[in-house]
């Protein structure tokens, strides 16, 4: 299989067709509002009107995620994630109590949702 075999392989997974659909609605209003901020005639008012629409927008987004998921499965040639690999930590760099813990065992939705979640 050739370099671009694989990446095309790669890129036609669901996770990858997920976050490019969703870096393309969430880029575009930054994009915006970045052109917005940039005028030299900005008040201060504006500026935080501006910015507070720019966090709600960014906050209703969190409960989009199923409409993503579709969408993404709409172009990806698969319905299903790829079980990535993990990594191994260095032990060296956990504390003590590192582990005593058990392990959450989570699915792929909420891995990204927690990850991009601000609690």
């Amino acid at each position: 299989m050739s370099k671009y075999e694989h990446l095309l392989e790669k890129m036609s997974c669901l996770k990858p067709a997920l976050f490019a659909i969703f870096w393309k609605d969430i880029l575009q209003p930054f994009y915006a509002t970045n052109k917005i901020m940039h005028d030299p005639k900005m008040t201060l008012e504006s500026a935080m009107h501006t910015l507070k629409s720019l966090k709600l927008f960014v906050e209703s987004k969190r409960d989009e995620f199923d409409k993503y998921e579709e969408a993404a499965k709409g172009i990806s040639s698969t319905n299903q994630y790829i079980q990535s690999r993990t990594r191994t930590r260095n032990v060296r760099l956990d504390p003590l109590d590192y582990m005593k813990a058990q392990d959450a065992n989570l699915s792929h939705k909420d891995k990204i949702v927690r990850f991009y979640s601000s609690d």
